[in-house]
């Protein structure tokens, strides 16, 4: 693996007839998400206990550290089989880390659907005493289809620091946020393969906005998303490992927006769009449905609520319809 260090409208209308102060709605239809592809590491998908995930159901490996299917034990009871990176050293004292990942291809397919979300559920398991504490980094790292690196999220367990890697960047910026040992987390990573864009969250927490997928130009595709275990020293990597589970990938379909009134005060009427968190959204008016919509305001959604409220002071005339609508 090739690593960075070495107009379809959708939402509701609100019809506003100002005179009366009464409302009407029509919410719009969004497209599901399509899975490209999603693993629960289960027996019915074919996974074998014990066995290392290199070579189960595509799965591929770079380096020859610990890396497996295993049940229940590391932390997900009642969740049957996960996968793991690290516990195990690897054969030879040179290896520096280890990638494991499931090749796919996002390629022709972003041309129609620009948008990407990776979800997984980790969770970080310390090193032990008899191995000396000795404490290593675990990565998620994405790719191109011909595997050039995007960029990687860094889970540092020496100091529970998170932080990230651009393209080309010469060192990982600090998100200010940490993790805890023992912890399970939900992942999620957002791509807008039209804006050059990613943002991540763990749990409700977000800890990347808007930064670039690619600085290079390479092709707008994607090709694979890599669990990687670095040793901090090769000579005695740590016996921690990062388990994982729920691993998907997914077109995205964009949250349809929703409009509530929140009040009128002369000319001036409140409007709250709720969407999905961290998306941009616009606001526009018409007086009618037979001519052009007039954009009032565009905004990017909360990371946590997915809204953000808006007052229009022009707001006068019998009439005035408004609509939310996803901005790419």
């Amino acid at each position: 693996m090739r690593n960075g260090f070495g107009g379809k409208h959708q939402g509701l209308l609100l019809g506003l007839c100002l005179g009366l102060a009464a409302l009407g709605t029509t919410s719009g239809a969004s497209a599901a998400a399509t899975v490209v592809y999603g693993t629960g590491f289960d027996t019915t998908e074919g996974y074998v206990e014990l066995d290392p995930l290199e070579g189960q159901q595509g799965w591929l490996a770079d380096g020859t550290g610990g890396n497996g299917v295993y049940r229940e034990a590391f932390g997900f009871p009642g969740m049957g089989l996960q996968a793991f990176v690290g516990a195990f050293p690897p054969d030879g004292i040179e290896e520096e880390s280890l990638y494991v990942w499931r090749p796919f291809d996002l390629s022709g397919a972003l041309a129609t659907n620009p948008l990407v979300r990776f979800t997984v559920d980790f969770l970080i398991i310390d090193s032990t005493e008899e191995n000396g504490f000795f404490r290593d980094e675990f990565r998620w790292s994405f790719y191109s289809t011909n595997l050039d690196h995007y960029f990687t999220l860094t889970l540092n367990n020496a100091d529970l620091s998170i932080g990230y890697w651009l393209q080309n960047s010469a060192a990982a910026t600090a998100t200010g946020r940490a993790f805890v040992n023992d912890q399970r987390y939900a992942l999620r990573v957002d791509m807008d393969f039209s804006r050059n864009t990613w943002s991540a969250w763990l749990d409700a927490v977000r800890l990347v906005s808007d930064a670039p997928i690619t600085q290079s130009g390479f092709p707008a595709n994607l090709g694979a998303v890599a669990a990687v275990w670095v040793y901090e020293y090769p000579v005695s990597p740590g016996d921690n490992l990062m388990v994982f589970d729920n691993y998907r990938i997914a077109r995205d379909a964009p949250e349809p927006p929703r409009l509530t009134a929140l009040g009128r005060a002369g000319q001036s009427f409140a409007l709250r769009l709720e969407g999905d968190p961290g998306r941009r959204y616009a606001i526009d008016a018409a007086a009618d449905f037979f001519t052009p919509w007039t954009p009032l305001r565009t905004n990017t959604a909360d990371a946590l609520s997915g809204a953000f409220d808006f007052v229009d002071s022009q707001a006068s005339g019998p009439r005035r319809f408004y609509r939310g609508r996803w901005v790419r």
